[in-house]
């Protein structure tokens, strides 16, 4: 099984850590790929001018210096971790309207895409380059102010274009997208080391670029969903411990612990992750 998060930030955008260690923290938790996804804000909202203003959006200025220092850290977190990473971002269009807010990650994206367009056509230009499509967060996260609902309210216009739609994000899972009939992906959306624990996603493939994305897209595709905190290795050693017992309505964890079309949900372990990444 490949352990993957595809989903995560870096002081490029938002996040507390400079990408070195990042790559540092996720290499020696035992990840075998991880896409950093740095926010690309669309500008042509009051929000999206703040994030500018506060250098907390990627933007085509910066984009080539971007690419190339995850290329560098991609040979190192190779060699070092055997640990694979894609280039990604995450299209963040954020309004006053919650129904509004939409986020996108493309992943493996390799040339800048402007967010000041609308989703539909961001989406078709990610995808054009090869990119993996993935809808962020598209019900209420918790202990989050701004929540995303534009997608999912809209998803006979989307799905089409999007090739993978989140289950889990950060220490929040929704059951109900076990129900339908897309493509999913546990993932973090890492800002803060305060952030690590949460869910990830597990999928039956070879540790190939290709083929983890080729197996992510596929909603046919085994994979798990599995909340960590800490070392991944965790995962092989106590598989699906699950976690209907384990607390109560309101517990993140706290979900049916069946299977749901070759999807299946647990929780690992948690104990101290080594390294000093503040």
């Amino acid at each position: 099984m490949i352990t993957v998060d595809l989903h995560l930030h870096t002081n490029y955008s938002d996040g507390s850590l400079p990408l070195s260690k990042l790559i540092d923290l996720c290499g020696e938790s035992g990840l075998d790929a991880i896409a950093i996804t740095d926010h690309l804000c669309a500008t042509d909202g009051l929000p999206g001018k703040v994030a500018k203003y506060l250098n907390l959006t990627l933007s085509e200025k910066n984009w080539n210096d971007y690419i190339g220092a995850i290329e560098k850290e991609r040979n190192r977190a190779w060699r070092e971790y055997k640990m694979l990473v894609y280039t990604g971002v995450e299209f963040t269009r954020n309004t006053f309207f919650h129904g509004r807010n939409a986020h996108l990650l493309a992943i493996d994206l390799k040339e800048f895409v402007s967010p000041n367009q609308s989703e539909e056509k961001w989406l078709i230009e990610a995808r054009q380059q090869g990119a993996v499509t993935v809808a962020a967060h598209p019900m209420k996260v918790l202990d989050c102010s701004t929540q995303t609902y534009y997608l999912l309210k809209n998803q006979a216009q989307f799905a089409p274009l999007i090739d993978v739609w989140e289950v889990a994000n950060g220490r929040t899972f929704w059951p109900e997208m076990l129900n339908t009939p897309y493509a999913l992906s546990a993932a973090s959306d890492f800002h803060h080391k305060i952030k690590w624990e949460g869910w990830r996603t597990q999928i039956e493939c070879e540790k190939d670029p290709q083929a983890i994305l080729e197996s992510i897209k596929n909603p046919q595709q085994n994979r798990s969903f599995v909340y960590i905190n800490g070392h991944c290795s965790q995962v092989s050693q106590e598989i699906f411990h699950m976690v209907s017992n384990k607390g109560g309505p309101n517990d993140p964890r706290c979900v049916d612990d069946s299977l749901h079309n070759n999807r299946r949900f647990g929780y690992v372990t948690p104990f101290s992750v080594a390294g000093n990444y503040s």
